[in-house]
Formats: C-alpha cells, sequence, structure tokens
C-alpha cells in the first residue's frame, strides 16, 4: 500500500498532538517496510515554518508576561505571584528547543524510509497518468482543504482514497501492516 502524507503528519508526531499515536503506528509500519509513505518535498519545509513562528509567538507572549512580571514585583503583595510567572515564561522558552529537536527527529526518521517526491512538471505529469496498481491513501487532518468531492473524485481516479484523520488512514493501513 501507498500512503501519501503531507506536513500535518510531520506535525502531528513532532508536536505530539491527538492523533499521534496513529501517525506514528504509520510511520513504524512504514520504518518496517509495511507500506510505502510518499512525503511531497515541500511536507518537510513547513513544519519548520510553522514551528518557528509558533516560537516567534511565544517570545512575544514571554516579552509581555515578563515586562507584567517586572511591574508586579514592584508591590510586596504580587511578590509570591512573580516567580510563579517568571516560572512560566521559563518553560515556554524551553518549548522552542524541544519542539525543534522534536522536529527534526521526525523529519530524518521520515526521510530516511519516506519516499520524497519533489513538485515539478516531470514527476507530476507522470504521475496523473500513473495507473492504479496498489491500494493508495492520501493521509492527513485537513478536511476543510481536501475533504471536497473535487479532489475526492480527482483522487478516486487515480486509485487513491482519502482519510482525513490519521485514525481513519490507520485502520485502513492495519490490514497491510500487521504488528506495527
Amino acid at each position: 500500500m501507498i500512503v501519501y502524507v503531507e506536513s500535518n503528519f510531520v506535525l502531528e508526531i513532532t508536536l505530539e498532538q491527538e492523533e499521534c499515536r496513529y501517525a506514528e503506528r504509520i510511520l513504524l509500519a512504514a520504518e518496517r517496510g509495511q507500506i510505502t509513505l510518499v512525503v511531497p518535498s515541500f511536507s518537510v519545509d513547513e513544519p519548520f515554518s510553522t514551528i518557528a513562528q509558533r516560537s516567534r509567538l511565544r517570545r512575544q507572549i514571554n516579552n509581555n508576561i515578563s515586562e507584567q512580571a517586572r511591574q508586579l514585583e514592584r508591590s510586596a503583595t504580587h511578590a509570591g505571584l512573580v516567580s510563579e510567572i517568571r516560572a512560566v515564561v521559563g518553560k515556554l522558552a524551553s518549548l522552542e528547543g524541544h519542539e525543534l529537536t522534536r522536529l527534526q527527529d521526525t523529519v530524518d526518521r521520515a526521510l530516511r524510509i519516506a519516499t520524497l517526491v519533489p513538485l515539478s512538471a516531470a514527476v507530476f505529469s507522470p504521475a496523473v497518468t500513473q495507473p492504479a496498481t496498489e491500494p493508495k491513501l492520501f493521509a492527513n487532518r485537513n478536511p476543510k482543504d481536501f475533504d471536497v468531492s473535487d479532489i475526492v473524485s480527482l483522487l478516486a481516479t487515480h486509485g487513491c482514497e482519502l482519510a482525513v484523520t490519521f485514525e481513519d488512514a490507520w485502520k485502513r493501513i492495519a490490514p497491510h501492516a500487521p504488528g506495527a
């Protein structure tokens, strides 16, 4: 079975989000050679931008909170609160390094076993005319963008099903990946 994923697959594992356990199972099945994992090259870049954007936002929040802590520490009444606030600032700051390390580890795992597909005319043209020779599945968590009749129909013409949750994707993959 060929399983196509995109950036939210990488982010799901990296950020240990709601469906991380299913995305992990899919990655494990690919690592065991039970499925073929296909990742468009842009899906590797996009998660780095997402993590960087979240880090920038947290730094802004931290700066604002730190300024409030400086104001509050001027008051004896709020002295205890200031130490709690500073602890939260420290925890938020530590997330950046943790998330970046997890992202690098996740991308490294995926790239070791996945087929990385660049977006080019040389790749696109044969892909749209390739006959369906084995089951194909496009697994993602973005129904707003992909679970629309035109896209579902286009995928179907290429023998590819759509799964809009990683749990649903795993249910379809599991028969092809015993023990994963």
